[in-house]
């Protein structure tokens, strides 16, 4: 007994229907942060080229000189405090090598699905930079790549991290950034 021709399109539609819905799922899944596992993690993976192109900010800001996902998050910082009537942070070397060490550091264990803190972090800021007070955000993008704005609106929808970027006593930023693992470091 041969399938009807309607049966068979709607077979295939409905195949396709359920594609589209995997796909969707799978992106999904990606944008809650949740890990992604076997073919939907390859599937979203395939379809996220690290080549893309990442939205500049708008407004350039003297406080976050260059073109770099860096300069990019001083600025996404920046905006996100003047709109809550904050003074810029400015983007500081020295700051921005401690941010990326721990970033680096971050990459090498394959953290992004158990971000945690150093332990060493207050000695180590202490010995660099005495007198200063600090505080950190960590946060990674998963297998959907993201970018800053991503990243900066995570720490937005989180209490703890929201209140590091509205502290207003605080004069400069670090940013270290690898792959898909971002870290600021905030001082005064």
């Amino acid at each position: 007994m041969r399938p009807s021709m309607n049966a068979m399109k709607n077979s295939d539609l409905c195949c396709g229907m359920l594609v589209v819905v995997f796909f969707i799922g799978a992106g999904w899944i990606g944008y809650m942060g949740w890990p992604l596992h076997g073919s939907i993690a390859l599937a979203a993976e395939q379809s996220n080229s690290p080549n893309l192109p990442q939205a500049r900010a708008v407004i350039q800001d003297p406080n976050c000189p260059g073109n770099d996902n860096h300069a990019l998050m001083c600025r996404l910082v920046n905006q996100y405090r003047a709109a809550h009537g904050l003074k810029p942070v400015r983007l500081d070397k020295a700051v921005t090598r401690e941010a990326q060490y721990w970033s680096d550091q971050l990459n090498r264990q394959n953290a992004c699905w158990s971000l945690y803190h150093d332990n060493n972090y207050q000695a180590r800021m202490r010995a660099r930079f005495p007198g200063r007070r600090f505080r950190e955000n960590a946060a990674c993008s998963g297998s959907m790549g993201g970018g800053a704005s991503f990243i900066l609106h995570k720490w937005i929808d989180s209490s703890g991290h929201r209140e590091n970027m509205l502290t207003p006593e605080w004069k400069t930023i670090g940013v270290g950034v690898t792959r898909n693992i971002w870290v600021i470091d905030f001082t005064n």
